[in-house]
């Protein structure tokens, strides 16, 4: 059996090459939570387009009549228990969402594409600005 080395906390802590990969270690993660997070809002973005579009194309009060929103609000929330965003009022406000945009001649995807650098932009910015004022 090779001899193992186990490095005490403080010979780790005092060696400046491994303090700096290890915060360099931190930094990926930090930026890997934050991509992750903006993923999550850009599906969740669709979801509610295709929702709303759904909404709006099958015409759901006609069919099934006025309560159907309120009915599907409280099927949504007790399917979904943990989820926010399926109160009356939030699926309303996604119909009139997708039939706002949906009528102009700028798509979701469109708008999204365009507006996606520019946050993207300011936030690595921000996050590069973060980082170097972490690292002094």
């Amino acid at each position: 059996m090779k001899n193992k080395l186990i490095l005490s906390k403080e010979f780790l802590s005092e060696n400046d090459e491994y303090v700096l990969w290890l915060d360099h270690i931190k930094q990926l993660y930090r930026i890997s939570q934050i991509k992750a997070s903006l993923k999550v809002n850009r599906e969740l973005l669709g979801f509610y387009w295709q929702l709303g579009k759904e909404m709006a194309e099958r015409k759901i009060e006609e069919v099934w009549g006025s309560g159907v929103v309120e009915r599907l609000s409280i099927d949504l929330k007790n399917a979904f228990p943990m989820s926010k965003g399926f109160s009356t009022t939030n699926l309303w406000y996604i119909k009139k969402w997708y039939l706002f945009y949906c009528q102009c001649d700028v798509k979701l995807h469109q708008w999204w594409r365009n507006s996606r650098s520019v946050v993207f932009d300011s936030m690595e910015t921000s996050l590069r600005y973060y980082y170097q004022v972490c690292q002094q």
